[in-house]
């Protein structure tokens, strides 16, 4: 029964890989909806698979306006994503924070994204470095909404980003998201990163 339900949800993936299909499957966002409960099982294969079919929807082009990232939010994946982002398991700790730096194009989710904040710090401290890079856009795209900045500031996620940039200064991507754009953010409120790419 499992090695049937990871093919099908490959190729559930492979279907949205497409553009056209993918822009089928965000009609009304049921998609997101049916396959948020599916987190809490135990296989990794699964889980994985699942965390990326849900980032890959809500991180297209038109997350610039929202609609999908919101979706992913009102399909009540904030919980589940929290918890898997701090896996032991590197895909499903990558492609959770991945669909919650996804989460955070839309401004609508930040108020109830701030129950993650300290999740999102944590991967920035010790996440692998695709996961800190997820992590450091999602914390870049919540500062630049006035009081997620200022709870993030409470939080020292300034001295979290600089030390980060420190450890990886041979990282050019996520010195680049660092310096650039979260810290940016952090000091005055900016542009967020909207669309946020495929690892």
């Amino acid at each position: 029964m499992g090695d049937f339900q990871v093919r099908a949800l490959k190729i559930l993936r492979r279907l949205g890989n497409n553009g056209v299909n993918k822009f089928v499957m965000q009609k009304g966002f049921q998609i997101m909806h049916d396959l948020v409960p599916l987190l809490v099982r135990e296989d990794t294969v699964q889980q994985g698979i699942i965390l990326e079919i849900l980032a890959s929807l809500a991180s297209t082009d038109n997350a610039y306006y929202g609609e999908n990232a919101k979706a992913l939010g009102e399909a009540r994946a904030l919980k589940p994503l929290m918890m898997l982002a701090k896996s032991r398991d590197s895909i499903v700790h990558r492609n959770a924070t991945w669909a919650l730096a996804s989460m955070t194009a839309c401004e609508t989710n930040h108020v109830p994204m701030r129950a993650c904040i300290d999740t999102l710090l944590l991967v920035i401290e010790r996440g692998t470095p695709v996961a800190q890079r997820f992590a450091v856009m999602a914390v870049s795209n919540m500062a630049a909404t006035d009081r997620t900045r200022e709870i993030l500031k409470e939080k020292g996620a300034e001295g979290i980003l600089r030390k980060c940039a420190h450890n990886n200064s041979s990282d050019r991507m996520l010195q680049d998201l660092i310096n650039k754009t979260a810290m940016g953010n952090m000091k005055r409120g900016g542009t967020q990163v909207f669309n946020i790419p495929a690892p």
